[in-house]
């Protein structure tokens, strides 16, 4: 926490303890209790020097509903200035809509309960998780943030985040399936594929006002970068990728300002 705050951290994470997906009952409940600790003490020395800064409190409990309630109910508790959902978090959409539904209504409750507004809630951050399909999941369920290295690492292996266009693989690849409720008007392409050697005129997405895009890099010129192992290539698809992300989080605000969320 010091060291964070030397940083100038606007948002500060507590350390805590991620065990794995296939953890044990008796394990699970050592590590969460151990967590709470850790949180505890390190809210301590938040509170001890806040400097304009906040912390968030991190619910963890894997996919075990009872785990996740105590631990939302404890976190809850406490002052912090907003809550994350972290720890494991299914292995598909259904586990994922599951722990969501557990948790979030009780951290609801539990801050409008705190604070003299009934419409006022503290801010809710989902740790981990970046692909399309389960942030607008999330979004759904009154997530706020998120923080993921998945737009950057796919691009790293060649995939560029384009919306829905004919040779455009449709889908969630990340293990979490789709839901067609959620997941509207995107798909992804894999620049490494021979079928852009040629596509000299063709820039990722038409639609995209990214750099990439808009100085014209040509899918054929990518192609020839990923062939050629050139970093410049990882360096550009990341680019591409984060403007992509940050453009559907842009169309997630204008929906929930126009109540359709």
């Amino acid at each position: 926490v010091r060291a964070q705050k030397d940083l100038g951290a606007d948002l500060i994470i507590p350390l805590d303890e991620l065990p794995p997906f296939h953890t044990r009952p008796r394990d699970l409940v050592r590590s969460v209790a151990m967590t709470h600790r850790w949180e505890a003490r390190s809210l301590r020395t938040h509170l001890d020097d806040v400097r304009q800064q906040a912390m968030l409190g991190v619910v963890h409990g894997g996919i075990d509903p009872t785990m996740r309630q105590w631990s939302a109910d404890y976190i809850s508790s406490l002052p912090f200035d907003g809550f994350a959902i972290g720890g494991s978090l299914g292995r598909d959409t259904a586990e994922l809509t599951g722990i969501l539904d557990n948790v979030m209504p009780r951290l609801n409750a539990a801050s409008s309960s705190s604070s003299s507004s009934s419409s006022h809630r503290k801010p809710v951050h989902l740790l981990g998780v970046g692909d399309e399909a389960s942030i607008r999941l999330a979004a759904t369920k009154g997530l706020d943030t998120f923080d993921s290295c998945f737009p950057t690492r796919i691009g790293r292996h060649g995939t560029a985040l384009v919306h829905h266009q004919e040779g455009a693989e449709g889908g969630n690849k990340d293990g979490r399936g789709d839901d067609a409720s959620t997941y509207k008007g995107s798909g992804r392409i894999n620049i490494t594929n021979r079928r852009f050697k040629t596509q000299y005129r063709e820039v990722l997405d038409p639609t995209c006002d990214c750099h990439v895009c808009r100085q014209g890099f040509s899918r054929a010129y990518l192609h020839h970068l990923f062939k050629a192992r050139e970093p410049l290539g990882h360096q550009l698809l990341a680019i591409h990728n984060l403007r992509y992300m940050n453009n559907l989080m842009a169309r997630i605000r204008s929906a929930i300002w126009r109540d359709e969320i």
